[in-house]
């Protein structure tokens, strides 16, 4: 049986809100940003990319971490070793599914732009495999406070870094590049709670 004695219910209940709290806030602020300095073609293409990797993405909540969870001590081990597999394998799945989607609408639209919108926030699908059994077990073990600290701290700096290209660089790339180097945060948020 999975160790839970990490931390009281209420207390992962708390960390959770607060870290949607976190984003939900950093979220109004690129909100505002974006409102005053992005054009509104720039922002409807970004938004279109954006939606398609959003509906992608929640397709990577699949069974392989709750069958990790929830294993027995000695399938422990084993059931690691196959769900990063699969995870690699879906994770690489998405990947290519995005880039195809990307390419679908640049044959109908005749707007490459969106190609490589898609194909950059594709990249995101990357990262994953190397952190999600680091997840997995950390949920296992109760640590539910951190990762919702982690991945809090992936959406705010993804959303100051929008913020912050809006202002600098303009353009629908300022609300695709930021998903992708914050990135990183998760993986290495991850990798190191839970080696």
């Amino acid at each position: 049986m999975p160790s839970l004695s990490t931390g009281s219910f209420a207390g992962n209940l708390i960390a959770l809100g607060l870290s949607d709290l976190a984003q939900r806030l950093s979220r109004l602020a690129v909100v505002v940003v974006v409102a005053r300095h992005l054009q509104a073609d720039a922002i409807g293409m970004a938004a279109a990319a954006l939606a398609a990797a959003d509906i992608l993405k929640a397709l990577t909540e699949n069974w392989v971490n709750q069958r990790v969870i929830a294993a027995a001590p000695e399938e422990l081990e084993a059931a690691c070793v196959t769900g990063h597999r699969i995870q690699r394998a879906w994770c690489c799945g998405l990947f290519a599914l995005q880039l195809g989607i990307g390419a679908a609408i640049w044959a109908i639209g005749g707007n490459m732009q969106t190609f490589v919108m898609a194909g950059l926030l594709a990249v995101e699908y990357l990262f994953m495999p190397a952190g999600l059994m680091s997840c997995a077990l950390a949920m296992r073990e109760g640590r539910l406070r951190q990762t919702a600290a982690i991945g809090g701290a992936q959406v705010v700096f993804a959303n100051l870094a929008t913020a912050v290209l809006a202002l600098t660089m303009g353009g629908p790339l300022a609300l695709i590049v930021p998903r992708v180097i914050a990135a990183p945060v998760w993986l290495i948020g991850m990798r190191r709670l839970r080696p």
